[in-house]
């Protein structure tokens, strides 16, 4: 069974069923623009407030030929992140809870169900969005013929790869209806992470179905601290704490897309 999240008026409840277990998402808040054009910017936050008046400067920046809708995901009880989310007068919503397991993954499925958009980016608050990315991604999909733009990430492995890994992906809705992993329909990312691998497992996902291609031209900064961009601050610190637990998942479920082409 996929995952199903309708669109809900604030303080309703969502039922996700994935797999065997099914999961509860309440919206406890939202501000959510309609629009059927452009790139929706989905921007999961946690307790970084300094952040988000950055990362939407950033995004509106480095706007071409494509709208970018930005849209922020919060979670529950983060007040000084809602409260700075709120500043950049730009949509957002709440989640019903507070962080737990699945928490990045959880908050981009959310917004991509909750929005309209043809386009979908799966973003995050370390980032710097250089000019002419999205029409450079575009393009890429266009001439590659493929649903899933893998962007630049700036990083060390950007020049020793021929085909770097990417961690920020340009979606097509059409994907994210198919589902980015195997047998999980209308959801971009798998929950049962904490918080690593989920990238890697819908990289290999999509290029196993031959819908994704590596764009070097579009440059989406990711300001990391193993690239001694960012700081190693908390929130860093818990989204490392279960990498062991994450990287065992990742290898038991590494046969989806190695024996799937669906």
């Amino acid at each position: 069974e996929g995952v199903e999240v309708a669109r809900q008026r604030p303080g309703s409840r969502s039922r996700q069923a994935e797999g065997s277990v099914t999961l509860d998402v309440v919206i406890a808040e939202q501000r959510i623009s309609t629009a059927e054009d452009g790139i929706r910017v989905i921007l999961p936050v946690l307790q970084r407030p300094h952040r988000a008046v950055i990362v939407h400067q950033s995004i509106v920046a480095s706007q071409q030929a494509h709208v970018l809708r930005p849209i922020f995901v919060v979670s529950y009880g983060d007040r000084k992140q809602l409260a700075a989310v709120k500043e950049t007068g730009s949509d957002f919503i709440v989640l019903g809870e507070g962080r737990r397991s699945g928490d990045y993954a959880r908050k981009i499925n959310t917004a991509a169900a909750l929005t309209e958009e043809p386009w979908l980016f799966t973003a995050a608050d370390d980032l710097f969005f250089h000019p002419g990315w999205a029409e450079a991604a575009m393009t890429c999909a266009r001439r590659k013929r493929v649903q899933v733009v893998g962007t630049n990430d700036m990083g060390r492995w950007s020049n020793r790869h021929r085909t770097p890994p990417s961690t920020h992906f340009l979606v097509a809705r059409s994907y994210f209806e198919l589902g980015g992993s195997v047998g999980e329909t209308e959801m971009i990312f798998h929950t049962g992470y904490d918080h690593n691998y989920v990238d890697t497992e819908f990289l290999w996902t999509a290029t196993a179905r031959k819908q994704y291609e590596y764009c070097r031209e579009a440059q989406v900064e990711h300001l990391h601290p193993v690239w001694r961009k960012g700081r190693r601050d908390e929130v860093y610190q818990l989204g490392q704490r279960q990498n062991r637990t994450d990287l065992n998942l990742y290898r038991q479920r590494e046969r989806l897309w190695k024996t799937s082409r669906s």
